[in-house]
Order: C-alpha cells, then structure tokens, then sequence
C-alpha cells in the first residue's frame, strides 16, 4: 500500500484513554513467516472459473535504523490442481526490496540501492496499487501501519492510496487467536460508484479483518475479500478471497542471516533488471536478456550458500524467464493496476491504438480501420491448447465474412512466433502485433474477443476460448454485417 498520509477521526477532547497502538518490533536478521490460501472466482458470462491456491509470505528485516527499516517482502503462490496431474509444477514468486519510514509509508527500492550504506539509500520507485482482480503476488497487508499512540475501539483513520480511494480502516475490538488475545481492525475501499444504484461497469470494493499482536505489534491474521462488477453485465463478476496466519517468528544469527541477506537482496535486484529489459520499448534483441543470464549465473556460482534458502526459488524463478526469454518467449505483463480508464467497456469508443501489420509492416491507428464492424481475437502464439484453434477460427471468419468485416487476431507475444505460426497454418487473416495493444486496452488475460462496432464502439467482451464462445462470438458478429 502506498501511504501518502494518515488521517484520524473520531477523536473527543477528554476521551479516556485508549488502547495503546502496538508498534512494531523488528530486528535486524527477523524473519517473519505467514502460510495462507487464495481463491478466486470468475463470474462472468459464458465464463465459469474457479481456482485455489497456497500462499506463503516471508517478511525478512535487512536493516533498522533512524532512517526506517528495510525489508524483504517475498511471496510465493501456487496453484492447488483440482485433480491430481503427476507433476509439481513451481509456485508463482515474487520478491522486493522495501523501505517503510516513521509514517508507515512503503516505497521500493530502486535497483543497487539495498549495496549502499542505510544513510545513502535515496533512490525509490513508486509502489504499485494491489491489484483488484489477480494474484496476491505483492501483498503489503503484513506491514499495515497505525497512527498515533493511542486508540479507542471504535475509532477510524484513512490511508490514502496513490490513484485510489482512501482506505477506511477501524478499531473494531479484540479477538483471539491460538489463545492469545489480539486486536482486531477492519478495512474498506471501494471505487466510487459501488454503492450508486446503478454501479459502473468496473466498480470493486475491497474488505479486510487485520488481527495484531498487542505484543509484538505484528500482524497475525488477515482475511481479505474483493468484488469486481463484469463490465458486460453489471453483475458481480470476480470474487477474490486471501486468508493467512503468522505461523513463524524467527532471528538468524550473523553467519546465516547474511546468507539470506544476499540472497534476498541480489533476487530483488535481478526482478528489477528482468522487468526493466521486458517493458524497454527500445529492445531489438535479447542482449539484456544475455546479459542478465551471465550476472545470475556468477551469482548461483559466487554465493552457493544462498541456495539452503528460501529466497533461492525467487532467482530461479527469475532465471526461468530470463533464460525463456533469451529464446524469444516473453509472456505478457499484467496492465497496470489503475489502467480502469484504458479498459475496454461495451458502449464506450475503444481506445484508439497504434496497430502494426505483421505481414506486410504496415502501421495504422485503429481508427483508420474501423470503417466496418472489427474483431479483435487477443491470444498468445505460445499456447499450446488454444492458439491454433483460435487462429483456424479466425480464418474460417475472414473467409466467410473478410468483405465485410475486419477479422483480426492480435498476438500478445512474440512477433516471431506469430508470424511463424501464420506461415505453417498458411493463414490469409491479418495479424496485429499486440506488445502495446493489450496493455493499453487493459487485456489481463487471454484469448479475448472484443467486437468493434463501424467507429470503433465496443458491442461486447467475449473471454476464454470454448466452442460455445466462438459460436457466441461468430453469431454477434454475424448480426452485425447482415
């Protein structure tokens, strides 16, 4: 959560004293664990999806002094299979390095910083809004920050959020946890027009439970849930739950805390450098990529001693990719988390992009070509089970109605797999490149199908790939060119 101030309400002059604040105690070398489960459910029309993870979230202190205290944030995700498939497939992780000052407000560290002295740490990034429909991957709810000294139950204070509205937090009791008596907060944010009778199509709202220890001023407990309303139907189209619990609390001496240190540090900085090559909209080659693979490699070799810790899976995770990427296979990055206005919503104009030809290089807005009805079939040329199927439909569309509508797949991916995969399918359909599109009309997953109305209105948002869908989407399509 990025802090920018806090405000207190509900303060009376001669209130009798309240409940002390429990202030965080940290220390250098502590390592705090949480083990939880996160489930989402998608609700949207002709889209049914239901899917169960297991989260685990370590909070490593690197550093406490006057300037704040420096943590390493690291969580790791993974999916919980409904059937039992044979293999373990590695969890989704992700690792930061974070500074939190005296007001409780989190900014992440820009690369090589966390190298230089406490005193010389100067250079920040802004810190991403969570995401409202998506995995919990970067979850700053462990380090919730209350203001003042003391509080009555009851009382309430709001922390404001970079492009979002406030979060509305109160202290609404106590509870227990495990027989120890804990305080208990609750939390809201919602979008503006949740509450309107008629609610936007991208409303949300976001509720939490925050149990604290009085003790050690740390968070024990945290349930959260988030609504999102389809923007097709107005109806509750996502529903997120994360639940977890402190289940550890544990200082390293010297020798094995500076293991997890380094590799908690290097990791962090290894992520910034991978995301920093993917979104370089100047990249023509993979040379960051090799060069990337060289640094982590030194380092698998230099510090062996990092790999009895758990933040070892953050950087091979990050080889993973790198080494995916090195061979041309970039998987798309979500959209940013405030993008809303960039979302793609039936009855409103869609964003009018840039589009380049993958086959003859020519470049239009996409204005220019809404003179008939579009399709625009997002999908990813990597995808085993859905591309080709995706790409014959497309095909078989611009074949049977090419004259009189745009049929056209957007590939969110590689240009090289795209092209390569036109050329075997021997395709006649044009396909657009999608590295800035999807972003820009806020496609977070894929195969998606929006249908453009002549001057480029949206009609409808068709997501996920089944027969039903693309009869769905070929009939709305069919209606519109009759």
């Amino acid at each position: 959560m990025s802090i920018t101030a806090l405000l207190l309400t509900g303060m009376m002059i001669g209130a009798p004293p309240g409940e002390p604040v429990p202030v965080p105690r940290w220390e250098k070398g502590q390592e705090i664990t949480w083990r939880g489960t996160f489930s989402e459910a998608i609700l949207r029309p002709n889209v049914r999806a239901f899917r169960n993870y297991e989260t685990e979230t370590r909070l490593l202190v690197l550093d406490v002094g006057k300037h704040g205290t420096d943590f390493a944030l690291f969580t790791s995700i993974k999916l919980k299979p409904d059937l039992p498939t044979g293999t373990d497939a590695p969890p989704m992780v992700r690792i930061e390095s974070l500074h939190q000052d005296a007001d409780g407000r989190l900014q992440p560290y820009a690369l090589g910083q966390m190298y230089l002295h406490p005193a010389k740490r100067s250079a920040f990034l802004p810190l991403a809004p969570m995401s409202i429909e998506g995995l919990p991957l970067l979850d700053t709810g462990v380090l919730l920050a209350i203001p003042g000294e003391s509080m009555q139950f009851g009382q309430t204070w709001k922390a404001l959020e970079n492009s979002r509205p406030p979060i509305s937090y109160q202290l609404a009791g106590t509870d227990s946890l495990r027989g120890s008596r804990c305080l208990k907060f609750t939390a809201l944010q919602q979008s503006e027009d949740w509450d309107k009778p008629r609610p936007g199509p991208n409303a949300w709202r976001r509720g939490e439970t925050i149990l604290v220890s009085p003790k050690q001023g740390q968070v024990v407990k945290l349930d959260r849930t988030i609504e999102k309303q389809d923007p097709q139907t107005g109806e509750l189209g996502f529903r997120s739950k994360l639940q977890y619990e402190q289940t550890a609390v544990v200082r390293y001496p010297e020798r094995l805390g500076d293991d997890r240190r380094l590799e908690a540090i290097a990791a962090a900085d290894f992520q910034r450098l991978f995301e920093t090559a993917v979104n370089d909209p100047a990249r023509t080659d993979s040379k960051p990529f090799e060069e990337l693979h060289q640094r982590i490699d030194q380092h698998l070799v230099q510090h062996f001693n990092g790999e009895s810790t758990p933040y070892r899976q953050a950087t091979l995770a990050i080889k993973r990719k790198n080494d995916a990427a090195r061979q041309g296979h970039i998987a798309p990055a979500l959209p940013p988390a405030d993008a809303s206005s960039a979302i793609l919503v039936p009855g409103k104009k869609a964003p009018d992009v840039p589009t380049l030809n993958l086959a003859t290089r020519e470049t239009k807005r996409l204005s220019e070509l809404t003179d008939r009805p579009v399709l625009l079939l997002y999908y990813q040329p990597d995808s085993v089970r859905t591309a080709e199927p995706l790409l014959r439909f497309a095909e078989a569309l611009h074949n049977d109605m090419g004259t009189v509508a745009r049929i056209l797949p957007v590939a969110v991916g590689t240009n090289e797999a795209a092209c390569r995969q036109r050329d075997e399918f021997k395709l006649t359909v044009p396909i657009l490149a999608g590295r800035s599109m999807y972003k820009e009309h806020g496609i977070d997953s894929t195969p998606c199908f929006v249908l453009l109305d002549k001057g480029g209105i949206v009609l409808d948002v068709t997501l996920g790939w089944s027969d039903e869908n693309a009869e769905a989407v070929a009939a709305g399509l069919a209606k519109r060119v009759k």
